[in-house]
C-alpha cells in the first residue's frame, strides 16, 4: 500500500512540475496530452476540436482542470467562445494560476481572468483565500453580444508586471491591451483550470475554449524581412465583371508571391490614387495567390480571398492600380487600358485581364491579355494563357521634354529599375544636375533637375547611360540620345495633318500622323484631337503628357502602337504615342487639330475617294500627304500611300512626298517626268506652277501623241500664286493610259486678259 501511495506523490508531483500546458483539443478528449480533471465528466466534451460546456443544471457553477506549475516570466494565452450576452450570472473565470484544484474553494489563492460578469467586459483578478479583487478592469461591453469571440493574451513579466490583451476578432492578430498592473502576491501555481457559471437552459452548452498556451514568453519573432518591389505582383484584374460568363458579379484584383519565402502584408495598401484599401495582418506563401476584393464580395469567392474595406472602384475603360508598402513605397503597379484585353467583345465585360508571363511583371500591355477560361478568369489559381514572354530587350529613350527652365522630362518606352544610384545624364551644352527622379507609378518618366536655366533657341543634346529596366536590360545605345530646346507657341499650320489611315485591316488599329513643318520646338501637352459634325468639334481627345515635337519632326497618335509598328514595317518607333483617337469612318470623315489654347491648327476632310485609283482595296491603306507646304484640303494633295513600302510610312517621310523645287516666276514644270503607275515608285505626276499674281484662270489638259486629249486637269480653274494639279496616268473614264510619249498643255489667262501656253512632256513608262 505505501509502495502505491509514493506512486501516485510521484505522478502528481512529475504533473505539476510540468512547465508547459498547450492543448487544442484536436485529439477529441481532454484525458490525455494534457489531462484533465473535470468536477463532473458529464459537464463537460469535446465537440470539432474544442471544449465546450456540458452541463445541463440551472443556477450552477462547474470547473474542470490541469496541473501548471507556470507561474512568472510567462504567458497565457487562450481561444474563448461565448454564445450569448453575459451577465453577472452567466461568465467564465479562467484561472491562470491556482494552488488548489477546488478552484472555488475558500482557501484558494492565484490568478484568473473573468469573462462576462455585469460590466460584460474582460478583466483580471487576484484571489486571496477565495476573495477575489480586481487587478485590471478591461473595458465594459466587450462582451455584450449574442456570439463573442475572443484570444485572450495575459503575460507576466520578470519584474512581475501583468499586462491583459484581448483580440475581439478571434485571429489573435489585433489585440488590444486592456492594460498593466504590477503584483507580486503568489509566485507559485499547481493547477490551469476553467470555471463557468451559469443560470437559465438559454446559456446551456454555449461556452467554447479552444487553443490554450501555459508556458514561457516565447522569444519576440525576428522582424519581417521588408517586401521589395516586384516580389508580390499583380496578375489578374476583374475591372467589368457584368455581365458574367462564369464568375460572380464583383471586381477583384489577384496577388501572387514570385518570392521563396512567406511574406507578411500587414501595412501593405491597394490604391488607384482616390480609394485606399489597408491589408490587415495577413500573409502568403511561396508560389502562392491571393484574391483581393471587397468586404461584401469577399463571401462569393473561394480559396485564398482578402476582403478589404474601401476596396477601389475599378474603372472599366481604364485605371492606374498600385500596391504599396506603409511607407508608400511602391510594390507594383498596373495601369490598364481597354486595349490591353486585345478583343472587343471581351472588353464590353465579364472578362479578366491575365498577366501572361509571370517572370516578366515588367511587362505591361504586351505582356497582359483576356482570359481564355470559359467562366471568364481564373482568380486565385493560374493564369488561363499562363505562357513564357520575357522581357530581353533594353529600354529606349523616346524623347526629352522641357518642363519649365530647370527642368527636363526624359521619355522611355518600358518601365525603369527603380535604382537610380549608376545612371549617368549628360546634357551638350553643359548643364549641371541636381538630382533625377523617378516618376510614379508609370516609372517610364525620369525627372531631371537642372543647377541653371535652359537657354531659349538652345539645341540641347542628352545622353543617358547605365540605365535598366524594370528586368535588369541595359538602355540601347542606338536609343540613348535625343534633342530638345526650350518650346515655343505654335501658329496655325506650323503643324500639319500629313498622314491618315482610316481604314485599317481586320484586327488593325487608325493613325493619324502630325508634320512639324516650322522651325519650332512644340510641346503638345493639352493639344487635342477631334471630329467635326454639323460644323461642331465631336469626340475631342487630349494629349495628357508633355509631348515635343522637333522641327521637321512627326508624331503619330494611335491607340495600339506596338499593332500599327507591326502592321507597317516602315515606320519610326519614337514618334509613337498611344493615345485614343476620334472616330474615323472607314469613307470619309474629319480629323481637326487644335492648339492648347483652343486654336484651329490644321484640319483634313478626308474621304476615300482621295486614294489612288489603282488601289482595288482601300483596307489597310493609308492616306499620304503630297506637300506639307500646299493647302490640307486640296483633294489633289493626298494619295495613297506606296504598296513598296507596305502602304503606310508613320513616323517617316511620306512615301508619295515630293520635295518642293524651286520655280521661277511664271514658270510651270512637271515632275517627275517618267512615271509609272501601279509600280509603287513615281507613280504620278505634279504639274507645279507659280505666278507673280493670283487669281489667273487656267485650263490644263494632258494630250497623246496624236494631240488628242485623254485627260482634263484643269478647267478654267482660279489659281492661286503657286501650286500643282496632279495627273495619275490615266484618263478622264479613268481607265489606265498606255505606256508611251505625252504632254501637259497648260493655258492661263492673265487678268489683263493676256494668255500664255506652256507644253510639258511626260512619259508613262511600262510597269
Amino acid at each position: 500500500m505505501k509502495q502505491i501511495l509514493c506512486g501516485i506523490i510521484v505522478f502528481v508531483c512529475a504533473a505539476i512540475a510540468q512547465a508547459q500546458v498547450v492543448d487544442d483539443f484536436s485529439d477529441g478528449n481532454f484525458t490525455t496530452n494534457p489531462a484533465w480533471t473535470p468536477d463532473l465528466a458529464a459537464n463537460w466534451t469535446i465537440i470539432s476540436g474544442q471544449l465546450r460546456s456540458n452541463s445541463t443544471t440551472a443556477n450552477s457553477s462547474f470547473q474542470i482542470v490541469t496541473p501548471s506549475a507556470t507561474s512568472t516570466n510567462a504567458r497565457w494565452e487562450f481561444f474563448v467562445q461565448l454564445n450569448f450576452n453575459t451577465s453577472s450570472a452567466n461568465y467564465v473565470d479562467v484561472f491562470l494560476m491556482s494552488d488548489q484544484s477546488n478552484l472555488s474553494a475558500a482557501t484558494t489563492n492565484g490568478y484568473f481572468v473573468r469573462i462576462g460578469d455585469t460590466a460584460d467586459d474582460v478583466s483580471l483578478y487576484k484571489v486571496t483565500n477565495g476573495t477575489a479583487a480586481i487587478l485590471i478592469n478591461g473595458l465594459d461591453g466587450i462582451t455584450n453580444s449574442s456570439a463573442n469571440t475572443l484570444r485572450i493574451r495575459v503575460t507576466r513579466d520578470t519584474n512581475n508586471v501583468w499586462l491583459l490583451e484581448r483580440d475581439v476578432t478571434g485571429t489573435g492578430i489585433d489585440y488590444v491591451s486592456e492594460g498593466t498592473q504590477p503584483d507580486a502576491s503568489f509566485l507559485t501555481s499547481s493547477f490551469f483550470g476553467i470555471r463557468i457559471q451559469q443560470s437559465t437552459s438559454s446559456f446551456f452548452q454555449r461556452h467554447f475554449v479552444d487553443d490554450i498556451y501555459v508556458g514561457a514568453i516565447p522569444p519576440p519573432p525576428p522582424p519581417p524581412v521588408p517586401i521589395t518591389e516586384k516580389e508580390i505582383i499583380i496578375t489578374e484584374i476583374m475591372a467589368d465583371p457584368s455581365p458574367t460568363i462564369g464568375l460572380p458579379d464583383a471586381e477583384y484584383v489577384e496577388l501572387f508571391n514570385r518570392t521563396n519565402r512567406t511574406i507578411s502584408l500587414s501595412g501593405l495598401r491597394l490604391t488607384d490614387g482616390s480609394s485606399n484599401a489597408l491589408f490587415p495582418a495577413a500573409s502568403m506563401s511561396p508560389g502562392s495567390y491571393l484574391l483581393l476584393t471587397s468586404t461584401s464580395n469577399a463571401s462569393k469567392f473561394a480559396g485564398s480571398v482578402l476582403g478589404l474595406a474601401n476596396f477601389p472602384t475599378l474603372n472599366n475603360d481604364g485605371d492606374a492600380i498600385m500596391l504599396r508598402r506603409s511607407d508608400n513605397r511602391l510594390i507594383d503597379s498596373v495601369a490598364y487600358t481597354l486595349d490591353w484585353y486585345r478583343s472587343e467583345d471581351k472588353s464590353e465585360g465579364g472578362w479578366a485581364l491575365e498577366l501572361i508571363d509571370l517572370q516578366n511583371p515588367c511587362g505591361e500591355q504586351d505582356n497582359w491579355a483576356a482570359a481564355e477560361a470559359s467562366a471568364g478568369g481564373t482568380p486565385g489559381t493560374s493564369n488561363s494563357i499562363n505562357a513564357n514572354k520575357p522581357d530581353v530587350t533594353g529600354p529606349k529613350l523616346e524623347a526629352a521634354v522641357p518642363n519649365g527652365l530647370q527642368q527636363v522630362e526624359l521619355l522611355f518606352n518600358e518601365k525603369l529599375n527603380t535604382d537610380l544610384g549608376t545612371i549617368a545624364v549628360t546634357l551638350t551644352p553643359d548643364v549641371g544636375i541636381t538630382s533625377l527622379t523617378l516618376q510614379k507609378p508609370a516609372l517610364t518618366r525620369l525627372i531631371v533637375s537642372l543647377e541653371s536655366p535652359l537657354q531659349p533657341r538652345q539645341l540641347y543634346q542628352v545622353a543617358v547611360s547605365n540605365l535598366r529596366d524594370c528586368a535588369g536590360n541595359f538602355i540601347q545605345q542606338d536609343f540613348a540620345q535625343s534633342t530638345f530646346a526650350l518650346p515655343e507657341e505654335a501658329d496655325s499650320l506650323d503643324l500639319v495633318i500629313n498622314e491618315v489611315l482610316f481604314n485599317p485591316r481586320v484586327g488593325g488599329y487608325d493613325y493619324v500622323e502630325i508634320f512639324n513643318r516650322s522651325e519650332k520646338f512644340v510641346n503638345l501637352l493639352n493639344w487635342r484631337i477631334a471630329s467635326r459634325e454639323n460644323g461642331v468639334l465631336q469626340n475631342a481627345v487630349a494629349i495628357t503628357v508633355s509631348r515635343l515635337i522637333a522641327p521637321r519632326g512627326y508624331l503619330v497618335l494611335t491607340e495600339r502602337a506596338s499593332e500599327v509598328m507591326f502592321q507597317y514595317p516602315r515606320h519610326e518607333g519614337r514618334a509613337f504615342m498611344q493615345s485614343k483617337l476620334p472616330s474615323l469612318p472607314d469613307d470619309e470623315g474629319v480629323v481637326t487639330l487644335v492648339g492648347a489654347n483652343g486654336q484651329l491648327v490644321d484640319e483634313f476632310r478626308y474621304a476615300r475617294d482621295f486614294h489612288s485609283e489603282l488601289i482595288k482595296d482601300e483596307e489597310g491603306v493609308a492616306l499620304e500627304r503630297i506637300s506639307a507646304e500646299a493647302e490640307t484640303q486640296q483633294a489633289s494633295n493626298w494619295t495613297s500611300a506606296s504598296s513598296v513600302v507596305g502602304f503606310g510610312t508613320p513616323g517617316l517621310i511620306n512615301s508619295q512626298s515630293r520635295p518642293d523645287p524651286l520655280i521661277s516666276p511664271d514658270e510651270v514644270i512637271v515632275e517627275p517626268e517618267v512615271i509609272a503607275p501601279g509600280s509603287g515608285r513615281d507613280e504620278f505626276a505634279l504639274v507645279r506652277y507659280q505666278f507673280d499674281q493670283p487669281g489667273r484662270l487656267a485650263n490644263a489638259k494632258v494630250v497623246d501623241h496624236q494631240g488628242r486629249v485623254i485627260r482634263t486637269l484643269a478647267n478654267n480653274e482660279v489659281l492661286g500664286t503657286e501650286g500643282f494639279l496632279r495627273w495619275d496616268g490615266d484618263h478622264d473614264n479613268e481607265s489606265k493610259a498606255r505606256p508611251g510619249y505625252y504632254a501637259v498643255w497648260f493655258e492661263v489667262y492673265g487678268l489683263d486678259g493676256n494668255v500664255k501656253t506652256y507644253r510639258k512632256r511626260v512619259v508613262v513608262a511600262p510597269r
